[in-house]
């Protein structure tokens, strides 16, 4: 995929005198397929010009506590999760249709930073069992109610 873009909201829960968080995320992602015949599902496969569209479901933990000093604390955890996915297919004739994609389970390991009680950079790769592409995602958030985690 040559453009893609995503969109994620994720409500976490930080363990009172641990360094473990629990979260709970949403996500919707598009990615523009630019190689054709290089992901195929039931059907056929995508010409240059299709989308996927996609929407997820997971759970994460996290292990907070690496102190970089100062107002930073890294992170590292993993998630486990369910995608729906969607395709549009351009075909040769330029026609657009409608496909049924893809659903099943992914896993998700990340890693990050946390800036300033909450400003929140990471990495994460999304692993998707099935046929659905994998993805390396780089995320800015901004966490509501952070607060200094204690230190281990």
């Amino acid at each position: 995929a040559n453009h893609a873009g995503r969109f994620l909201v994720e409500a976490r829960y930080n363990i009172q005198w641990s360094p473990i968080d629990i979260g709970l995320q949403y996500s919707m992602m598009t990615a523009e397929i630019k190689e054709p015949n290089s992901y195929e599902i039931e059907g056929g496969p995508f010409s240059d010009g299709s989308f996927n569209y996609n929407g997820m479901v997971g759970a994460f933990i996290d292990f907070n506590g690496w102190s970089g000093g100062g107002y930073s604390t890294m992170y590292a955890g993993m998630g486990i999760g369910y995608y729906l996915g969607r395709f549009v297919m351009a075909p040769e004739s330029g026609a657009k249709k409608v496909r049924e994609g893809d659903n099943g389970v992914f896993l998700a390991p990340r890693a990050g930073v946390e800036l300033f009680e909450h400003l929140r950079i990471s990495v994460e790769y999304r692993y998707c069992f099935n046929a659905a592409p994998s993805t390396i995602g780089f995320t800015i958030g901004w966490a509501f109610g952070g607060q200094m985690l204690p230190r281990f």
